[in-house]
């Protein structure tokens, strides 16, 4: 993917799993200096804002408590 010709780095959601407190983390990996909105969803049909990241340096780690159902994820650029 590129833009005016330039290679942009993909915006990834990596090493998903469970820290030892129980809590559910993920890694973003994505170009440096975007704005990006994580949304999660318990149906895949209502999104709903959960993190808001500006200034992004590239890679950054997230975590929050695990859910008792399933929950999606999905990363966009602002």
């Amino acid at each position: 993917f590129a833009v005016n010709n330039l290679p942009v780095r993909p915006l990834v959601i990596d090493r998903v799993g469970q820290l030892p407190d129980g809590r559910f983390t993920m890694r973003l990996i994505g170009e440096r200096q975007d704005h990006l909105e994580i949304e999660r969803s318990s149906d895949l049909v209502t999104w709903s804002r959960w993190l808001t990241i500006l200034d992004f340096d590239g890679e950054q780690s997230a975590a929050e408590p695990m859910h008792q159902d399933h929950m999606f994820y999905r990363a966009k650029r602002r």
